[in-house]
């Protein structure tokens, strides 16, 4: 059996995908040490509480594992023929588990946003089915010995020990065909996804119109804008940031197809009249080294997405605030707000002071003040929309050297700051809120609402994001 690739052109093309895996091999492991690091921290363990980002955790495990094979694919000699047919098994096993799990990805999108499965519920599934299906379609080649020495490449791969047809169906029946599948399958399910954004995000815009024409304008305190679609969950940014792994995945797996199926058509073993340097053979030597590199660069394209992960960042965000603040520890707090700034904090319910009450000392050089509902007008025709209570403290810094007056006191200015109410935020006309100075009272106004529907807004897409 006769190769036409000298001792020079195999070496480049090995060099080449052993150089991309020895890249995505270190970068999957520093991707799953930071996320270790991460996950022994309580707080920010949390922002990885997500079924896509596990996914995505077993997929990087399965990518550094098909690195590692695929070094050592290329360095183990011919004589070794077991070990070269399997370290061919475990890097089919990792490759296909990891396009399956991938492919799990998009499908677990439209099942929770479209269908409204748990998602939780069916991540044991997804990664037992990924596993299953990786072992039925790599235990027959590896069994019927069509695992080994590839003479074409010049490294472990499909053998070709019968003919060219022999070695291009089993590759096409337990790699080719799977590999196209997944793609596809990624295809139709974020094609799925976007259109159900799209009518539901117009069905949306006709429910806000809908509602804002019923108001009276004139006595809004907010822009309408800020109203949105009558659910705070941004589904337009839940895909962008789920989507960018199949869609990466299925670039990478239908070029990676192209290139293996022109390479086993058009190239035979057999034929010696094929002489190297011709037209032909450098265009089949040039799609060589894409497959090559496309197989060993498949680690980083993961690894380079895992890290751009907005759950991956706030973590380690979390993380790394946690690590600075302890290290700064000796130096002393460091105040968070300016004496002119002010804070919201959800402190709870408390009771109002009765007259009998005694007085409260002040240990502290804080004023607070008073915040009064002036006028509250309900729409009680969205009743369809979920109340939920705000209860607000409003706390403000004095500048030194001021004097803080019993809020207990009755010749002195009430400035006890309690809010706490029940109010409709999708169907609320009016919230006055009365303060001393307008220029607090408009700053109020925005802070409360930006902060109370930044709130939810976070409490539901976090809810959301456990399922997806």
């Amino acid at each position: 059996m006769t190769h036409y690739l000298t001792e020079h052109q195999r070496n480049v093309a090995n060099y080449i995908w052993m150089a991309t895996s020895a890249v995505g091999a270190a970068f999957c492991f520093l991707i799953l040490f930071i996320t270790f690091a991460i996950w022994l921290y309580p707080k920010s363990r949390l922002h990885l509480d997500r079924v896509s980002w596990r996914i995505v955790v077993w997929a990087l495990m399965a990518n550094f594992i098909l690195a590692i094979t695929g070094i050592a694919s290329t360095r183990l000699p011919q004589s070794s023929e077991t070990l070269c047919a399997f370290s061919v098994f475990v890097l089919q096993m990792a490759f296909q588990f990891s396009g399956f799990l991938f492919f799990t990805i998009s499908l677990n999108l439209q099942l929770v946003v479209i269908h409204g499965f748990s998602g939780q519920k069916l991540e044991k599934i997804y990664i037992a089915g990924s596993v299953a299906i990786a072992i039925i379609l790599n235990v027959p080649p590896y069994a019927a010995g069509k695992l080994g020495w590839d003479p074409l490449e010049g490294h472990c791969w499909y053998t070709a020990d019968s003919s060219r047809e022999d070695k291009l169906v089993w590759q096409i029946a337990t790699q080719i065909i799977w590999v196209a599948l997944t793609a596809f399958g990624e295809i139709i399910n974020s094609m799925c996804v976007i259109i159900w954004m799209w009518r539901y995000n117009t069905q949306a815009c006709n429910f806000s119109d809908v509602n804002l024409s019923e108001a009276d304008q004139s006595n809004h305190i907010y822009e309408t804008n800020s109203q949105g679609s009558f659910n705070s969950i941004n589904y337009r940014r839940i895909f962008i940031r789920i989507s960018r792994y199949p869609l990466a995945s299925c670039f990478v797996n239908l070029l990676s197809i192209f290139t293996v199926l022109r390479l086993a058509m058009n190239n035979d073993y057999n034929n010696q009249a094929i002489k190297p340097f011709t037209q032909h053979f450098i265009k089949d030597y040039n799609l060589l080294l894409l497959s090559d590199f496309l197989y060993g660069g498949r680690p980083i394209v993961y690894a380079a997405l895992a890290a751009c992960d907005p759950a991956f960042i706030r973590g380690f965000k979390t993380l790394l605030g946690y690590l600075l603040s302890r290290c700064g520890s000796g130096r002393g707090p460091r105040p968070d707000l300016h004496d002119s700034e002010t804070k919201l904090s959800p402190l709870g319910f408390r009771p109002a002071p009765m007259a009998n009450d005694l007085p409260i000392p002040n240990h502290s050089a804080s004023t607070t003040v008073h915040v009064e509902v002036s006028r509250m007008i309900h729409n009680n025709e969205s009743s369809s929309v979920s109340e939920s209570k705000i209860k607000y403290a409003h706390d403000v810094e004095s500048s030194k050297g001021t004097n803080m007056k019993n809020p207990r006191d009755g010749n002195a200015e009430d400035s006890s700051v309690m809010f706490t109410t029940t109010i409709d935020q999708k169907s609320m006309d009016v919230l006055d809120i009365s303060l001393p100075q307008k220029s607090r009272r408009s700053s109020l106004l925005r802070f409360f609402r930006g902060s109370d529907q930044e709130r939810q807004e976070r409490q539901e897409e976090d809810g959301f994001w456990k399922q997806v």
